[in-house]
């Protein structure tokens, strides 16, 4: 719960968004992946940067790919795409 305070607390409040907008964001994810459907994942890969600069937050990659691993059914075509995109960097 975010309590109120005085005029000078901006910066609390704006860390109090972010916070909430990436966990809301990681919980997209969560839907998406557990759709498990090529529209999801295309959309997916659209908005997750796997490019690994060390200055950005790798949330949002990790936990498509551990929601993805925890799939129950996850397609060919998923599973080739993640291949394709992720052994030439390094990451398998």
């Amino acid at each position: 719960m975010v309590q109120t305070g005085s005029p000078g607390d901006e910066s609390d409040m704006c860390d109090c968004v972010v916070c909430v907008c990436v966990c809301v964001s990681l919980s997209l994810i969560d839907i998406a992946s557990a759709e498990q459907s090529a529209v999801s994942h295309a959309a997916l890969m659209r908005i997750i940067n796997f490019d690994g600069a060390s200055d950005q937050n790798i949330d949002p990659a990790e936990r498509y790919l551990l929601a993805t691993a925890l799939s129950t059914h996850p397609s060919d075509n998923t599973i080739k795409h993640l291949l394709v995109r992720l052994v030439p960097r390094g990451f398998l």
